[in-house]
């Protein structure tokens, strides 16, 4: 939240500029980071062939999809199953773990947590 710097206005228009369709086509053009400003999906600088993807614009693709989209529901028990999932995740990718045990462990400490 703004109001918690020193300087509201200031991150105000640094979130405003951060979240612009104009900076979204440009943070997709420099680091492949899709926007999710709608605006900036029909932008000319996005809809441009793509070698690597033998001239297709993938862009218009992706825009035609995003169009559809509806926003994923969140509840106050979102977090818990999500940092559970991610820690269970972690731990099979950095220490090799079981999947199967990990995915048992998950919904087990999921079950438990939300109890409360």
């Amino acid at each position: 939240m703004t109001r918690a710097s020193p300087h509201p206005q200031v991150a105000f228009a640094i979130a405003r500029w951060l979240m612009s369709a104009q900076n979204q086509v440009t943070a997709y053009q420099d680091t492949g980071l899709y926007p999710s400003a709608i605006a900036s999906l029909h932008s000319p600088q996005l809809l441009q062939p793509e070698p690597f993807f033998g001239g297709q614009v993938t862009t218009e693709i992706f825009s035609q999809v995003a169009a559809h989209i509806q926003p994923t529901p969140n509840s106050p028990d979102t977090d818990v199953v999500q940092n559970v999932l991610q820690r269970e995740l972690t731990l099979i990718e950095m220490q090799n773990a079981d999947p199967e045990s990990a995915w048992e462990t998950a919904q087990l400490q999921i079950q438990r947590e939300l109890s409360h």
